[in-house]
């Protein structure tokens, strides 16, 4: 096809090829828009308009174009500029997106017949709080929360999508980013300028990839972790984002242990967690959240409410609040008054105290430093038999520590495995706190400031003097190895007395006979019986200081002086013997 081109200047004229950019006017500019078809151009109908019977573009509607949809099993739309098409009365849309009939039975669901539409619906997956709006029997709808568009060019794509059949059936999430593979996904979210206007949609985004990925590699959760410790730098105290960051958190508990401990990252998630946690403290209104792994409360307690002591208790619950059978655990802590007595001398004008108790139904996020964790692998066996319960007081340069024994944190645990190996094992249950020892999140396990007050079958009371992550921790010894560490330890005390004895004995032996006493030599004598009295009385009263950090490194100290003055005093005992020869 050739359009004729005609010249104003002389009477040449010529053809040129016909396109829609040489022919703009060919179209209707309104309802239809042009298309380069071979060589001559088509006018199809514009978004938002259908070809009628006339041959003509129209508005499109369910009135305008009746045979969009199929006349047995659908009912046409009208929404906005498109039609739907769903499920007419009777029929559901399948997992083909076919409508079929409906089958309703007593012995198959609990639907009624005049059930017609599903009611608007709030999900909570990954932490994320998912709601759809009311639907037809057979509708397919978007959630409410959309993607951002930093991650997709689409502004309008929604986070899930779910479908009212006859219930409300699972949710469809969606893929908010324009790449496929998780290592993708989070280099465009580490690429990203967060600000606190556009964090909680990154931040839900992250949560619902951390969710649907719990079999990942090492690289892709260290990845996760600066990605979260970006969202939680921001600084927000929004509701949403607290949410995305508990969920993350939360997902991140269902790893397979193997790629936690080969990570270098994972030892920052608690920390950042309990950051974002002070950054929602901010907020008036208290915050709550109840996943699978976490129970999470930050509450405004008023001063003058608080009379006496304040109980928090954390029931074995499941997501939907109810009594968890599979695991019946019980975990409680009791903050004293003299809590309050601390904020008082620091915030005297403050009339209410930020709260934040956090429950971890596992301990595998406190991750312990490798020489600590080798340690203990060659000594005994041990482990946290307990739910792992925190609390702390949300105020700026304020530490609760050094509380007086009549009026300490209490802790109690409940219904607890503690006898791991049976009858076959000893067992020894200690009262125990999380210690930081590095910026990087690592710690340890330490039972300073915390006593066991009563310790039963199942049930554990502790006493500790300040606040802090407390739990349960269980060693456990072998009948044949306890015994053989018995006669061994038994052989040491008894060879260490019989040392001191003589050692004692030669002493009043130089000190008294004024015969030896004025010999030169029995001043090397009496420095070298000195130090090995020294040595085996502070190795006596030492090697059991273990569990007791500073009891311990004070021992080791004078051990290990009366060691090199015992060495010493032998040298010197060598050379007068030399000299004798």
């Amino acid at each position: 096809m050739l359009l004729r081109d005609f010249s104003n200047n002389d009477e040449i004229f010529v053809f040129t090829a016909a396109t829609c950019q040489n022919s703009p006017r060919s179209c209707n500019s309104t309802t239809q828009k042009c298309q380069d078809h071979g060589t001559g151009i088509k006018c199809i109908c514009a978004d938002g308009y259908v070809r009628n019977s006339n041959n003509e573009c129209v508005a499109a509607t369910c009135q305008n174009s009746p045979r969009s949809c199929n006349s047995t099993t659908e009912k046409c739309q009208d929404h906005g500029t498109v039609i739907k098409c769903i499920c007419a009365d009777g029929y559901v849309r399948n997992s083909n997106n076919e409508c079929v009939e409906m089958k309703l039975n007593d012995s198959t669901t609990d639907t009624p017949r005049h059930v017609t539409r599903c009611p608007a619906d709030v999900i909570s997956i990954g932490g994320i709080a998912l709601s759809f709006p009311s639907a037809e029997i057979g509708e397919k709808v978007d959630s409410d929360q959309t993607c951002s568009q930093q991650l997709s060019e689409n502004q309008t794509h929604p986070l899930a999508t779910r479908v009212c059949n006859q219930v409300w059936q699972e949710p469809e999430l969606q893929n908010c980013f324009d790449v496929d593979t998780p290592e993708e996904q989070l280099d465009v979210i580490l690429e990203l300028n967060l600000t606190e206007v556009t964090v909680d949609q990154i931040a839900n985004s992250l949560s619902l990839l951390t969710y649907q990925n719990d079999n990942i590699s090492t690289h892709v959760l260290d990845v996760t972790v600066e990605s979260l410790a970006r969202i939680v730098e921001v600084g927000s105290p929004s509701l949403e984002v607290t949410d995305a960051v508990v969920g993350i958190v939360n997902s991140i508990m269902q790893i397979n242990e193997t790629v936690l401990d080969e990570s270098d990252e994972v030892a920052s998630v608690i920390p950042l967690m309990e950051r974002q946690i002070t950054n929602i403290q901010r907020n008036k209104q208290n915050y709550s959240q109840i996943l699978q792994n976490l129970n999470i409360s930050a509450i405004k307690l008023q001063k003058s409410a608080f009379e006496g002591d304040f109980n928090f208790v954390d029931h074995a619950t499941n997501v939907n609040g109810l009594r968890d059978k599979e695991s019946v655990q019980q975990t409680s802590i009791t903050l004293p008054y003299s809590v309050i007595e601390v904020v008082n001398e620091l915030y005297p004008k403050e009339t209410t105290v930020p709260v934040t108790f956090v429950t971890y139904r596992d301990s595998i996020l406190f991750r312990e430093n490798d020489n600590d964790r080798s340690d203990k692998r060659n000594a005994t066996n041990e482990y946290i038999a307990s739910y792992v319960i925190s609390s702390t007081v949300e105020l700026p340069n304020i530490t609760i520590s050094g509380l007086p024994q009549n009026s300490s944190v209490i802790v109690s645990f409940s219904n607890m495995m503690l006898y791991e190996k049976g009858n076959d094992a000893k067992t020894e249950v200690f009262c125990v706190y999380w210690e930081y020892t590095s910026e990087n999140g690592e710690g340890k396990w330490s039972q300073t400031g915390c006593r066991t007050l009563s310790s039963g079958l199942k049930d554990v009371t502790c006493s500790c003097d300040h606040l802090t992550s407390f739990a349960v921790l269980v060693r456990t010894y072998d009948e044949e190895e306890t015994g053989f560490h018995l006669v061994l330890q038994l052989i040491t005390i008894i060879g260490c007395i019989i040392s001191i004895v003589g050692l004692f004995l030669s002493l009043l032996c130089m000190i008294i006979i004024r015969k030896v006493r004025s010999k030169q030599q029995t001043h090397v004598h009496l420095n070298l019986c000195f130090a090995l009295l020294g040595l085996y009385l502070s190795f006596l009263f030492g090697v059991g200081q273990a569990d007791q950090p500073e009891m311990c490194r004070a021992m080791t100290s004078v051990i290990y002086f009366f060691c090199l003055s015992s060495m010493a005093w032998m040298s010197v005992e060598a050379f007068y013997i030399y000299k004798l020869i």
